[in-house]
Order: C-alpha cells, then sequence, then structure tokens
C-alpha cells in the first residue's frame, strides 16, 4: 500500500480507460459506460448478456485442447520439476518440523537442570561455587 505505488497504478488505470473510451466502438458500448457511470449494477448486465459463460466456456475449452494436443516437453519437465522440489521440500520441513520438536523437548529438561544445579550448590559446602557455575551455565 506504498502511495507512490498506488499512484502510479491509477495512472495506468486512467490512461488504459480513457485510451478505451476513445475507441470509436468501445465508447458507445452499453456496459462499457455502465462500468463507468454505475458501483455495482454493471456486472449483473454483464452477467445478463451470457458473454461471460460464453467466453469462460470456450477458454476452458481450448485450454483443455491445447493441454491435451501440443505439451511442450520443457513445461513437462518444468512441471515434474516443480512436483518433485514441493514433494523434497515439504519432507524437508516434516523433518525441521521434528527436529525442533526433539531440540525443544531437549531445551525444556536441560532448563530444570540450571535451578537444580542452583539449589544443590546452596546445600553443598566444599562444590558450592562448581555447582552455581554449572547452575548458570545451564541457565545459558
Amino acid at each position: 500500500m506504498d502511495p507512490d505505488f498506488v499512484e502510479g497504478r491509477r495512472i495506468g488505470l486512467e490512461n488504459f480507460l480513457l485510451r478505451l473510451a476513445s475507441h470509436p466502438i468501445l465508447c458507445r458500448d452499453k456496459i462499457f459506460y455502465l462500468f463507468l457511470t454505475q458501483e455495482g449494477n454493471w456486472k449483473e448486465t454483464v452477467n445478463e448478456t451470457g458473454f461471460q459463460l460464453k467466453a469462460d466456456s470456450r477458454l476452458k475449452a481450448l485450454n483443455a485442447t491445447f493441454r491435451v494436443k501440443n505439451p511442450d516437453k520443457r513445461f513437462i519437465e518444468l512441471k515434474h520439476y516443480s512436483d518433485e522440489l514441493q514433494s523434497v521440500i515439504s519432507h524437508l520441513l516434516r523433518v525441521r518440523a521434528r527436529v525442533a520438536d526433539r531440540l525443544y523437548g531437549v531445551y525444556k529438561v536441560h532448563g530444570n537442570y540450571g535451578r537444580v544445579f542452583s539449589e544443590w550448590s546452596a546445600i553443598e559446602k566444599e562444590m558450592g561455587d562448581g555447582l552455581q557455575s554449572a547452575g548458570h551455565h545451564m541457565d545459558v
């Protein structure tokens, strides 16, 4: 939501709409006029014409036909590579989660040792300083 970015996009949209409005056929189009003048009802007008459904169905049919008839080997190889990469990364993330869980368990267990060594150092007379130091290092 950078103001400069938004302003640049606004200027680009305004230029595009001005170009459309200067087109000899589009400037007289009912749907284009409704788009420019009304806030919400132009979508219903587009849906009533049935053009959107026809365009969607033709694009889907074209997409399916093109996909079946002309598979480019580079795209197929790229898709296989991306599928394999996704599999490896998801496996890596699962392993990372397991390691993080185990490491958290180790930290949780060792977190209590610092307190135990500190309390033990208060009881022990001869090794008190060493136990206190070990407790401090465990806390760290």
